[in-house]
């Protein structure tokens, strides 16, 4: 359990107007956090572990997706990917989560774009160099 969740979740906004709060809506999604006892980051057997310290939840995607239509604004994926070094993940990544984002469009919401992270590999604060979230890379 964790409370922020339960405080972030109850957040809402009402223009006096009845307008939506904003024009648009960007969603960052990669994974969900699972957790060991310990704190570590752990996958479930069936799932798939990316580089970085999470499992591939393509669930989420279209679950995030599924809340957010809710706020009746254009909704644009800013950012989502995966680290993986040897590029045996990203393409199951890919597929699963364009699949959830398919299904989204399918059932008419209002998604007008989305943007994979990323083309090539960057900086990343928890890690420098390390993790290989480009899709072209040296």
């Amino acid at each position: 359990y964790n409370p922020l969740w339960g405080w972030y979740g109850r957040v809402q906004y009402t223009h006096p107007t009845g307008a939506p709060g904003c024009d648009h809506f960007g969603l960052n999604y990669y994974s969900r956090g699972l957790m060991d006892w310990k704190l570590q980051a752990v996958a479930n057997p069936c799932e798939v572990m990316t580089d970085m310290p999470y499992a591939l939840w393509a669930e989420g995607m279209f679950d995030a997706l599924d809340g957010i239509k809710e706020l009746d604004v254009p909704i644009y994926i800013t950012e989502t990917g995966c680290a993986d070094k040897g590029d045996d993940v990203r393409p199951i990544m890919i597929e699963s989560y364009f699949s959830a984002i398919e299904e989204a469009r399918r059932r008419k919401y209002n998604l007008r774009g989305v943007l994979y992270w990323s083309l090539v590999d960057n900086f990343e604060w928890a890690f420098g160099y390390t993790m290989k979230f480009g899709v072209y890379g040296s």
